[in-house]
Parts: structure tokens; C-alpha cells; sequence
């Protein structure tokens, strides 16, 4: 039976070819806007779920600003038994960096100093080679790699870089997978992070040859790192956040002292820092308000495409009235006659991904450059994209199917 009903489905559709090419078009065009917006929305949500134990991952916060000192991390994993690991970062405002014929490929925010720890924690892979341990070396991603070398090995090749008004001469140590989409965090180079204090101005007599500045040391007075922390699945973070306030106590700065720590779960990074975006920062953030209004207008496209395509529909099954008085006089019942009904409108909902594909694709880069978002094909590798996927064509069909059968 399902059998016969699929094959006079496709029959009506071939035979409908122009009212089946159309309806495909139309409701292919709003289902692309509403599951790229539906992705939107996932992606939105996903931020730093890549991350491996992202539960129990954590950014330090001191005051209204994510900027910490460089000792409290290494105080902490010495201090407090429920602190299982950390790493620190750094990523520089605004940094040249030249290819070896000398060409400056821009200024940038994706120069970043960290502590090795930091692919462990994040769960980002090594392509090729090593992590950055030496002043001399500096990790690339696999995007900056072919930008510069294209398919020739980057390794061993030499960047030049402008720190602190002066560039140096870093050798490239390693190539690792760029970063997620859905990550907070978005550095192209990693160098040791050691190496940061050329970009704060000490290195007369810790590098030599690669010049002199200011004074400035990676100690409490110094409060420039983005710290985050890998905690024991059973500490109680409350407790924790308590023992850090002893911290203030090697904080030199009056103002800043009377500051408070505090835990920040990565899973709130994205959506929850609207508190912690004055003045500088280098981490993505986005707005949970928007995601209201991204729901309202997914349901005001989905109500227009359905309705379009019930009374596009319902008009030409007019002139299918002779056909379905046949078949009721040979013994189709008008139940028989809405499943079939249902079966083409799921059927013809199907096919209309093909053109929502199109939307999709192109959708995407028009989201990305107008919102300044991040959104790419990553997102259907989620299994939640894929159960809204499925759940909007089944709804689309199937509701669009019952109203269309409807009195038949």
C-alpha cells in the first residue's frame, strides 16, 4: 500500500510539473531561511562545547574584567588541590607579521602568547611538528600556513614579527588545526608565553641581540593574562572561588585589590559576558537577546511557507477533483485519499532541500559578514542540528499535508 502511494505520488508530481516546480522553489527558499537560521541558533549555542572536559573548564574573572595576573594560575594548581590543570593566554592587539620574502600579510589580533597546556585543554590538534618552547620558535594554524607556504612545508620557515615596535625573526615550530568556529578563543600564531614579555617591553638582557625596552615583569603588578582553569569534577566551585580572595593580598594596586575573584563557566563565555566586554578584549562574545528574535522571524518564515505553499496547493488540487471522484467511486476512502495527500506534501517538502540548500550555503557567508559571526558547515556535525532539521520537514510536510486534505 505505502508502496502504490509513493509511486502515485511521484506520478502527480511529474505530472504537475510546473505547480510541483514551483511549490519546490517556494517552500525550498523559506526552509533555507529557517534551518539557516535554526543554525544560527545552535552555533550560537555551541560555543566552547568542543572543548573535551568543557563541564569542569572555568576562566578566572577578577572585578568586571577578565584580565588576571600571571602568577595566580601557578599559585592556584599549588595551592588548591580541586585546580587539575590551567592555561594562560595572551593575544596581542594589534601585531605585522611578514613572510619570509618580506611581504606584510596585515595587522591583527591573532597573535597570541600561551602556555603549551593550552591544546591539551582545548583538545586542539598538532598537524605537524611541535609547540612553540624556545623565544625563537611560534606555532601557526593550518589556515596561516597555507596563506604563506601554500602546499609547502611550513616548517623550519621563518616569520617575521613586530613586537614591542621592532621586529624579530621567530622559526616555525609547528602547525596545528585552526580553532573551532564555535570557540571563544581564535589565535592563528601560539608562541611560548614567555615570549610576551617582549610585547610588554623587558628583554635587554633576556634576549640580547633582539633588543631592549621597559622594564616590566610577568609578576602581580602585571595584570594582562586571560587565565582559565580545569577543575575536579566534584570541587565546589563557591569554595574555591572563596580560597581565591587570599590572592588580593600580593596585588600592589589599592583599586584593584579591592577587586574580587570570581569562576566564569566557558559555557558562558559567548553568551554571558556583556559585563566583561569594556575596552580591550580578545575573546568572541555574543548576545542571548538575539536568539529571541532569531526564533520569532525562523516562526514568521515558517508560517508564510507553509501557508504559500497550502493554498498554491489546494488551487490546483482543483483540478485533480475528477481523479479523486474516481478513485472514491473504485473505494478510496477520504482517509485513503489525505494519507495520500500527506505523502506528497512530505515528498515535495524533501525535495524543496535541494534549492534550501542553496540558501543555506550562501546564507551563511551573508550572516557571517553583515552579524560578524562565525557560522559554517561545522554546525550540521551536531546531532541536535540534524533532530531540528528532521523535525522541521516532518512538521512542514505533514501540517502542510492535513490542511491541504482537509473536508477531501
Amino acid at each position: 500500500m505505502i508502496v502504490d502511494d509513493f509511486k502515485l505520488a511521484v506520478r502527480n508530481i511529474l505530472h504537475n510539473k510546473v505547480q510541483s516546480s514551483i511549490s519546490i522553489l517556494g517552500l525550498g527558499i523559506g526552509l533555507g531561511s529557517i534551518i539557516l537560521l535554526m543554525a544560527l541558533i545552535v552555533h550560537e549555542k555551541s560555543f566552547e562545547k568542543y572543548i573535551p572536559d568543557y563541564p569542569n573548564v572555568y576562566k578566572v574573572i577578577l572585578g568586571s574584567n577578565c584580565f588576571v595576573q600571571y602568577p595566580l594560575a601557578d599559585e592556584m594548581k599549588k595551592d588548591l588541590p580541586e585546580v587539575k590543570d590551567f592555561f594562560r593566554i595572551n593575544q596581542a592587539n594589534i601585531v605585522q607579521v611578514r613572510n619570509p620574502k618580506g611581504t606584510e600579510y596585515g595587522k591583527n589580533q591573532e597573535f597570541a602568547f600561551a602556555d603549551s597546556s593550552i591544546f591539551r585543554i582545548l583538545g586542539i590538534k598538532l598537524i605537524s611538528g611541535t609547540l612553540a618552547k624556545a623565544f625563537t620558535e611560534v606555532a601557526i594554524s593550518e589556515k596561516m600556513a597555507k596563506k604563506f607556504f601554500g602546499n609547502k612545508s611550513a616548517l623550519g620557515e621563518i616569520l617575521r614579527v613586530k613586537l614591542n615596535n621592532e621586529f624579530i625573526d621567530l622559526s616555525i615550530s609547528g602547525i596545528y588545526k585552526d580553532f573551532p568556529a564555535n570557540s571563544t578563543l581564535f589565535p592563528d600564531y601560539l608562541a611560548t608565553i614567555k615570549l610576551s614579555e617582549k610585547l610588554f617591553g623587558i628583554f635587554s638582557t633576556r634576549l640580547g641581540e633582539y633588543g631592549s625596552g621597559i622594564s616590566v615583569e610577568l609578576n602581580w603588578s602585571l595584570r594582562t593574562f586571560y587565565t582559565y582553569v580545569v577543575l575536579d569534577k566534584n570541587a565546589d566551585k563557591n569554595k574555591l572561588v572563596s580560597k581565591m580572595q587570599s590572592y588580593r593580598k600580593h596585588i600592589t594596586d589599592e583599586s584593584t585589590k579591592k577587586l574580587n575573584f570570581d569562576l566564569q563557566p566557558v559555557g558562558d563565555i559567548y553568551l554571558k559576558s556583556d559585563s566583561y566586554l569594556q575596552g580591550f578584549n580578545f575573546f568572541r562574545a555574543g548576545n542571548a537577546n538575539e536568539l529571541k528574535y532569531y526564533w520569532a522571524i525562523s516562526f514568521l518564515i515558517l508560517l508564510i511557507s507553509v501557508t504559500n505553499y497550502i493554498f498554491l496547493t489546494r488551487a490546483a488540487t482543483s483540478d485533480r477533483i475528477r481523479e479523486l471522484g474516481t478513485r472514491k467511486v473504485l473505494g478510496a476512502s477520504p482517509k485513503n485519499l489525505r494519507r495520500q495527500i500527506i505523502l506528497e506534501s512530505n515528498l515535495i517538502t524533501l525535495l524543496s532541500l535541494i534549492p534550501a540548500s542553496f540558501v543555506i550555503d550562501s546564507g551563511m557567508s551573508f550572516i557571517n559578514s553583515t552579524l560578524n559571526k562565525t557560522l559554517s558547515n561545522e554546525v550540521f556535525s551536531n546531532p541536535v542540528m540534524w533532530m531540528i532539521l528532521l523535525s522541521v520537514v516532518i512538521f512542514t510536510g505533514t501540517i502542510s499535508g492535513l490542511l491541504i486534505g482537509y473536508r477531501i
